[in-house]
């Protein structure tokens, strides 16, 4: 996408200036999240980011420094702070029920 078409996509709805979606566009792209070609006289960007890589960072970030480190609060600030479905908490029961079953075996440590 373009910056142009980034800022149109925008979910929120919310104003943003031109400049301020290319200035984050260019940050990710130092980071490496993202890269570009130039068509005609603007450039397109596309994610060359691994998408569950970003997010298993991200991830470790946020229980680190938002919820101290503690998983459990995590689960229960989504639980309080989100609207959770029935069909959702049925996945997240079976996503749960296939973590403990297929962990990584504590022994050893």
């Amino acid at each position: 996408m373009t910056a142009r078409e980034v800022m149109d996509a925008m979910p929120d709805g919310k104003k943003r200036a031109y400049t301020s979606i290319l200035s984050v566009l260019q940050s990710m792209e130092r980071k490496e999240l993202v890269d570009h070609k130039t068509e005609a006289k603007a450039n397109r960007y596309r994610a060359v980011a691994v998408r569950n890589k970003v997010i298993g960072n991200l991830m470790q970030t946020m229980v680190k420094n938002v919820f101290g480190g503690n998983p459990s609060a995590v689960m229960q600030s989504l639980l309080t702070e989100t609207e959770v479905g029935e069909d959702d908490l049925k996945e997240m029961g079976r996503l749960l029920r296939h973590y403990k079953k297929n962990k990584p075996s504590d022994k050893g440590k």
